[in-house]
């Protein structure tokens, strides 16, 4: 359908919206990460007490942002090339943030070798995989505070769901997605999905 903006005859303006929105939320996104990032000791050391009327909504919106976390470390594991036996595949899959770290730390205790070797796209990709298993930690610790009977958030986690709130009603999902669908479709994941698929 033609978008009716000035004249109802006129061009359809549908691909320019939506260049241009995902132009603005790419620089909102970005805006937004960095003013996080700038008061993230601030904002994690905050507690906000939700209110019961907002809870339901804020519980679904954190297992929708963890179950696409989940999707996404699911396909880390899947698409990678370093570790192809069962075994190592589901437990890359279950490992936690900490572990994934311990088996970076001793990599790079082994690794002499060049920034371009094999080894060194291995350390990268544990990079990406920490950082995605450190994500779904938080979220998951964030669902289980706020349905504890004290419902309580972290002033960052606060932010970043209801900017994804936000982004969720006002992005259509018609539109060119931030990040690759397969992926999840939460905005926050755009930056880790590039630094993956660089190293493949």
């Amino acid at each position: 359908s033609r978008l009716k903006v000035v004249d109802p005859a006129g061009p359809d303006l549908k691909e320019d919206v939506a260049k241009i929105q995902r132009l603005f939320w790419n620089s909102a996104m970005a805006e937004f990460q960095d003013a996080m990032a700038k008061h993230a000791e601030l904002f994690a050391g905050v507690e906000v007490v939700v209110p019961d009327v907002f809870v339901g909504d804020l519980l679904a919106q954190l297992k929708r942002e963890a179950a696409d976390i989940e999707k996404a470390v699911a396909k880390a594991v899947t698409d990678q090339s370093f570790f192809n036996s069962g075994d190592k595949r589901r437990f890359l899959k279950v490992a936690s943030s900490v572990k994934i770290t311990q088996m970076m730390n001793k990599l790079t205790q082994e690794d002499e070798s060049s920034s371009d070797s094999p080894q060194a796209l291995v350390l990268l990709y544990f990079e990406l995989l920490q950082k995605l298993k450190r994500r779904l930690e938080i979220k998951q610790q964030a669902i289980d505070s706020i349905k504890a009977s004290y419902a309580a958030i972290t002033a960052d986690q606060l932010l970043e769901v209801m900017f994804q709130m936000v982004f969720n009603a006002m992005y259509l999902p018609e539109w060119p997605a931030l990040a690759p669908r397969l992926y999840g479709t939460s905005s926050f994941l755009a930056t880790d999905v590039t630094t993956y698929q660089a190293t493949m």
